[in-house]
């Protein structure tokens, strides 16, 4: 059985997407006094340098009453990945540049695969508020399917 004590969320601009997937499995782990996921963060694999968070995502996140720790994207390292960490991203393209930029990445997935379905997770960039309130919903019934997945794995 694996044991995860960090969970890495990554997009491509750590912007929107992965920003909320951290914010939910925050809540999610204090909500069910999870002591194992210290450490949850979310990265960004095109970033050259900090860019704000989008404005909409930060609006949704904030109204369901989470909190967002910091205003700008941050970069994807490996130095953060070891074998107690698991790395989902959004889509197959970012899992693929994962594995062809990086060697020292041994438990990543797409979010949607880890929790047992096939696609990506697209970002909704220029849409309407509505369309970043359904990312959200989607993501938070993914991130608590992968967290099922998770307590089956740490039992």
């Amino acid at each position: 059985m694996r044991h995860f004590n960090r969970v890495i969320f990554v997009d491509r601009e750590n912007t929107c997407r992965s920003i909320m997937a951290e914010a939910i499995l925050r809540q999610v782990r204090d909500a069910m006094q999870v002591s194992d996921w210290n450490s949850i963060i979310s990265r960004g694999l095109a970033v050259l340098f900090p860019e704000p968070l989008n404005p909409k995502a930060v609006a949704i996140i904030k109204g369901h009453g989470l909190n967002v720790d910091r205003t700008n994207s941050v970069l994807f390292t490996e130095e953060e990945c070891g074998e107690s960490t698991l790395v989902l991203t959004m889509t197959e393209r970012e899992k693929r540049q994962i594995l062809e930029d990086y060697t020292a990445v041994p438990n990543l997935y797409t979010l949607r695969e880890f929790a047992g379905e096939r696609g990506d997770i697209e970002e909704p960039y220029g849409k309407s508020l509505a369309e970043y309130g359904a990312l959200y919903e989607y993501l938070d019934l993914m991130v608590k399917m992968a967290v099922q997945k998770l307590l089956k794995e740490d039992e």
